[in-house]
Parts: C-alpha cells; structure tokens; sequence
C-alpha cells in the first residue's frame, strides 16, 4: 500500500491532515465514521487504485477517460494501464447498479445486472477470451457453462440434533447475523465486536427433539450490557418472535460466567420441538466485546 486518501473539503487529503484539521477517527472501526471518512481512495505500489464510497451522496470516477457514478457502498477499482478496470456502480449511461470486472491479462470479463438488461445481458455473465463462458439464473442458481446445463444442488449442512457447542477450533456453524464485527475464534472461545445496540447470532440447523434440552448453558463473558436474549423456534407453534424469546441477566465484567437459562418452563419450548436458535448475548449497549467458550444443553 503506497497511499490512502480521504475525500474531505473538496480534496484529497491523508489522515494526518484530517487529523490537524480537527477530525477525530472514531476508535470502532464498524461504527458509522465521520463524514470525511467516508470516501477512500487506496493506491498501491504496482499502480492498483481502489475507491469506495461510504458517503451518502454518489461521487464519479472517470477510470482510463470512462466515467463510472458509485452510490452509498459502491467501489471501483483499476490500473493505470488500462488491462483492468472492476466496478461495483452505476452501469455508464445508466442508473442501473450493475458489478463488472474486465481484466485484460486474465482476458475476462464478468458482469452482473442485478435484474436489469444491461450489455445486452439479464443475467450474471462470464466471458473468457471473448466467448461467452458461463451465464447463471439467480432465480434456481442452475449455470450454464461452457454450453452445458449445471444444476444447482447445494450441499446441506448437518442437523445439530444436540446442543453441545464448543468453540475450541472453529465456530461450529455459528453466525454473526447483525451489529456484530467478524466473528473468530479466539483462545478457546467464539469472539465478536459488539458494533450496535442488538447484536446477535444464529446457530445452524437444529432439530432438538421435545423436552430434550430443559435448560441452555452459555459460558461467556461482555463488556457491555445487563440482560441477553435467547429465541427460538418451536416446531409447529403459533406465536410471535417475542412471545419465543427468553431474556437472561448479563454481568459485564472479566471473567467468564456461567448463564444457565431455564428454557423448559417456557410454555412454547415445552413439549415442541426446537427448530432454530438465536442469541442476543446482550441488549441495548455498544460498543463493547463478547466471548463465548460454550453453548450447551442439559
């Protein structure tokens, strides 16, 4: 990386200047961030330039005299040689977000629609030295490629039919699903930055069979907060997400606490069968951080 540049008063300008001129990063890095954070531009040693735009308002970049308009979140990224040129934008000429990469070295171009007709093309398209590759319907995921029909038979994840987590290797299917950082494993334990005020994540497929598990044990520690969340999904009930939710008292601190979590005596866990899982690990405070060594049922 030779040089990042932030937009900011109609120029370009390094942190350093940002900084001197009063601009305080904030120290969460999946925080909203000042305004003039919000535009980059990253240049690297072998002439790669990246731009995002994290703004509200759309900006233009005219890369090799071709000029690409990027939304809120939307980047592009070229060479100063013009063998390559990738966009996540407006398509030139229109208001249509398409994704496009064209890569002369490679000699491949790529390009996704998103729904529209756009270069003659309604789906996501691939073409390797000029000919047409491979196309894919979003609707059924099946391909084409190279002239042939490739159904799409994704591979189905294990049920978990026990609830034994443990987070000494890997995160067990366990996903970041909102207001958290990447989720690693850390030390033994599942850790995540709490980025916003609900953060949670769901667990993979379930299937607990009735009363099976009466009580969930969560081996974690926080930062932040003062109750959690655990929700569910009775097999066959008629109810509310929050009529399926559990609240659990939360103590920040730095060791780990043992929460026990007498599900049993929830009336729709009784005697149903537990399909899906979810965990707030805690509710209503950010930023912080929270580790999980184990989720367990008893």
């Amino acid at each position: 990386m030779r040089e990042v540049a932030y937009w900011a008063d109609g120029r370009w300008q390094d942190l350093q200047q940002l900084v001197t001129a009063g601009i305080d990063p904030l120290p969460n890095p999946w925080g909203p961030q000042p305004e003039g954070l919000r535009r980059i531009q990253v240049t690297y040693a072998n002439g790669l330039r990246v731009l995002v735009n994290r703004a509200e308002e759309e900006c233009g970049v005219a890369p090799l005299g071709q000029e690409v308009r990027l939304p809120r979140s939307g980047w592009a990224a070229w060479t100063p040689d013009g063998k390559l040129l990738a966009y996540s934008g407006y398509a030139p000429g229109t208001r249509q977000r398409v994704d496009f990469i064209r890569d002369d070295r490679a000699r491949l171009q790529y390009l996704n629609p998103r729904g529209a007709e756009v270069m003659g093309q309604t789906q996501p398209t691939l073409w390797l030295g000029g000919r047409l590759t491979v196309t894919l319907d979003p609707a059924t995921g099946n391909a084409v490629v190279a002239g042939k029909g490739l159904p799409y038979t994704p591979p189905r994840p294990p049920v978990h039919t026990r609830l034994d987590f443990h987070f000494d290797h890997d995160l067990q299917g366990w996903v970041g699903a909102h207001d958290l950082g990447p989720l690693r494993v850390v030390d033994g334990a599942l850790k995540a930055d709490i980025v916003g005020e609900d953060p949670y994540l769901g667990a993979p497929p379930i299937d607990l069979a009735p009363d099976s598990v009466k009580t969930v044990v969560i081996r974690m520690r926080t930062t932040c907060g003062t109750f959690g969340q655990l929700y569910f999904r009775a097999e066959g009930a008629q109810a509310t997400a929050e009529e399926m939710c559990i609240h659990f008292p939360v103590q920040p601190g730095p060791e780990f606490e043992e929460i026990r979590i007498p599900v049993g005596d929830h009336p729709l866990w009784k005697g149903h069968r537990i399909v899906s899982l979810r965990l707030d690990p805690e509710h209503g405070a950010a930023p912080g951080v929270v580790e999980i060594q184990s989720i367990r049922g008893e």
